[in-house]
């Protein structure tokens, strides 16, 4: 068979496979179960709750969906995890709308969060079960108190909603000619109330590389340290406004910085409240501070060390919803008493749901940069720019990613099987030409 006929062969099958596949996959599948589309991008174990809502046709595709389960999280004051549940009725259930929450705390195991959420997702999903005809099958039971009463207020607090956070880090590796070592280390403290938002964090890292050179006999050494304090504090001002003070000391080698300390008062106002933030969110923030530098070597502008007034403002405006999710941002900052002294960046990602089956992926990022007023003075030796010892003069920075995906077949996507790892592992076929 020659190779123009293979490849004929191949396209007949597919003009003829594909939109069987395609109409079978349109068509509403003739059944009183309820069918469920889970949108979560977050900590899902979608097999545990496949297997465990059992009662229900899980589908891969919304529009087939006759509820749309949305998933959406956001950190509580405890450093733990809020997860907002919405479900969407669809077709039958058009119209018919609920949205529950959960809390998980600091440390939660990935069985915890799992069976938190099969729970949730079960009490949603009650009211469109209640009305097939599985309803004659559906029992309700409610699990009474030891003392036969709930609790209805906190217990006391002995942290007064104080929360640490330490952790120490290593990495090592080792070749015949090379070798690296990473060491970090950080601690934070956070308290979180309505009223108050206050963040204190501290972290220290070490990074050290060898090259053994057989032609020359030489060694070279590449060692980068850093170290950084920061802390945030943030009174709320009603449901749109709030305002707060950034602050942060850092020093790094690969920045020349022996001490850059940054006080920044700012405020911020938000569009939507900020108790949709989860959903939605449209920030913008302004802030006037100060920027205090002490330099390891003398900089390209000949200092050693300034002192110098910096304004900085962010618009950023995140979007979740059931076509897909997006995020904006835009980020200025310049020196007051020298203006062309600034820099900016603009970025920008999502996941869209183009039509069914079929989802597009994007995330950029643009950095326009004219602030490095910290740079080493003097050429960079090759050895500095091939280990990045240093930063490098540049005016732009950017980075792209985007990814298309299409899928097609069976809607439906109830069987859980692990063997082989569960994901679907085969042969491939390659034909050689």
């Amino acid at each position: 068979m020659t190779k123009y006929a293979r490849w004929s062969l191949l396209a007949s099958i597919a003009l003829v496979v594909i939109p069987r596949l395609a109409a079978a996959q349109t068509s509403s599948p003739a059944s009183s179960r309820v069918t469920v589309y889970l949108d979560c991008s977050y900590q899902c174990d979608e097999d545990y709750l496949h297997t465990h809502i059992a009662y229900v046709d899980w589908v891969r595709d919304r529009a087939a969906a006759d509820v749309d389960v949305l998933v959406s999280t956001q950190g509580t004051a405890g450093q733990g995890s809020r997860y907002t549940m919405t479900f969407i009725g669809q077709r039958r259930f058009a119209q018919l709308v609920d949205t529950l929450q959960f809390n998980t705390v600091a440390g939660a195991s990935a069985d915890d969060v799992r069976q938190a959420m099969a729970r949730v997702l079960e009490q949603g999903l009650v009211r469109y079960v209640a009305r097939t005809p599985l309803a004659d099958q559906l029992n309700i039971s409610v699990k009474a108190s030891p003392t036969g009463t709930e609790q209805t207020t906190p217990k006391a607090d002995p942290w007064h909603a104080w929360v640490f956070q330490t952790s120490v880090n290593g990495n090592v590796f080792a070749e015949e000619l090379t070798r690296s070592m990473f060491m970090s280390g950080s601690v934070s403290a956070s308290h979180t109330t309505e009223a108050w938002k206050l963040n204190f964090s501290v972290n220290d890292n070490y990074n050290e590389s060898r090259y053994t050179l057989e032609s020359p006999d030489t060694t070279i050494v590449n060692i980068q340290r850093g170290l950084g304090f920061s802390t945030l504090a943030v009174k709320s001002m009603g449901p749109h406004w709030s305002a707060g003070l950034k602050g942060s000391i850092e020093s790094s080698t690969f920045l020349n910085q022996k001490r850059n300390l940054t006080l920044t008062p700012a405020v911020e106002y938000d569009v939507m409240p900020y108790k949709e933030s989860t959903r939605r969110q449209l920030r913008i923030q302004y802030g006037v501070g100060i920027n205090i530098l002490a330099y390891n070597d003398t900089t390209i502008f000949l200092k050693m060390n300034e002192t110098l007034p910096v304004q900085t403002l962010s618009i950023a405006y995140a979007q979740r919803e059931r076509w897909g999710s997006v995020n904006f941002g835009a980020d200025g900052s310049s020196y007051l008493n020298d203006g062309s002294k600034h820099s900016g960046s603009i970025s920008g990602g999502g996941s869209i749901n183009i039509v069914r089956g079929l989802n597009f992926d994007l995330s950029a990022s643009y950095s326009v940069i004219h602030d490095q007023i910290y740079l080493t003075k003097g050429t960079a030796t090759p050895a500095e720019v091939l280990l990045q010892q240093r930063q490098l003069l540049t005016g732009y920075r950017w980075n792209a990613f985007f990814g298309l995906s299409y899928t097609f077949g069976s809607l439906f996507n109830n069987v859980v099987n692990p063997r082989f790892g569960g994901g679907g592992g085969g042969t491939t076929m390659i034909i050689m030409q």
